[in-house]
């Protein structure tokens, strides 16, 4: 019995996670793995409001039916969400850069 390895009945960590840390604590793992979802959940919801957005201003520039005022709010409007679609761009590489995660 004095060769018996108790790691040997665990499964390595390696194989289940794709990589071993085994300076991590469980603490900063947790943190670390809820941060990293609920910022993936942001921007996934900031990306679909942005298509749903792309999608609303198209509809609105087909009712204008040409008519000069309606079509001018219309693109005031693209032009804002275009802004708003480089601000969650540049907070996303801003997040990346100062996080240092692998995304």
């Amino acid at each position: 019995m004095d060769d018996f390895d108790p790691n040997s009945i665990i499964p390595e960590w390696e194989s289940i996670t794709g990589q071993v840390d085994t300076n991590a604590e469980w603490g900063f793992d947790l943190l670390n793995t809820i941060f990293i979802f609920v910022k993936d959940s942001i921007f996934g919801l900031l990306a679909m409001i942005t298509i749903w957005l792309f999608i609303y201003i198209g509809w609105k520039l087909v009712k204008a039916d040409g008519n000069p005022e309606e079509m001018k709010k219309a693109f005031k409007s693209l032009i804002n969400i275009v802004i708003g679609l480089f601000i969650v761009a540049a907070s996303f590489a801003i997040v990346k850069m100062v996080a240092g995660l692998n995304i």
